[in-house]
C-alpha cells in the first residue's frame, strides 16, 4: 500500500477507485505494431548488408 491508511479512507470518501484501468487490448495491439517495427526495421538492415 503506497498511502497511509487515513489517505485511503479519504480518497475512498471522496468517490475515487484505486485500480489499474489501462485499456489492455490496446496496450497489447500497440506492443504488436511496434514488434513489427522492429522487424521490417531489421529485414531492411540486412537487405543494405
Amino acid at each position: 500500500e503506497q498511502f497511509p491508511r487515513t489517505s485511503g479512507i479519504l480518497v475512498r470518501a471522496m468517490g475515487v477507485h484505486f485500480g489499474d484501468y489501462r485499456d489492455w487490448a490496446e496496450t497489447e495491439a500497440w506492443a504488436r505494431d511496434i514488434a513489427a517495427e522492429l522487424v521490417r526495421y531489421s529485414r531492411a538492415e540486412t537487405d543494405h548488408a
